[in-house]
């Protein structure tokens, strides 16, 4: 069997609408999709920020051109999104996503079969 390799980073809006999609390619195609984490630092190119729960900045290490990238992309995924029924909302802060890199692999190595449960369930 072929074999696809994919690397998804879990707090990313992108890889969230493309995750199912990209399940779907091991049927159509009659291949194996092989996941792989990928942790990005998003606060390295883009800054950092948090937001309480009424969605007021509470700290602010972004730059104006930063923010409208930022906007720009949360833009470009709602419209994914929206394609693929789905809702998509902002986050309070960008979560380190280091655990549930480390889950796929484990579950990866201990149980193919339920890697597709941990990973709509992460």
């Amino acid at each position: 069997m072929s074999e696809l390799k994919v690397y998804i980073d879990f707090k990313s809006p992108y890889a969230f609408i493309a995750r199912d999609q990209t399940w779907q390619l091991e049927d159509d195609f009659g291949i194996e999709i092989d996941w792989y984490p990928l942790t990005l630092n998003i606060a390295s190119y883009l800054g950092s920020a948090k937001k309480d729960d009424s969605g007021r900045v509470t700290e602010n290490k972004r730059s104006p051109r930063q923010w409208a990238a930022v906007k720009y992309a949360y833009m470009d995924a709602r419209r994914y999104a929206t394609l693929r029924g789905l809702t998509l909302k902002g986050t309070q802060k960008i979560w380190d996503s280091s655990l549930a890199a480390i889950g796929l692999l484990w579950v990866k190595q201990q149980n193919r079969q339920a890697l597709k449960t941990y990973m709509i369930n992460t």
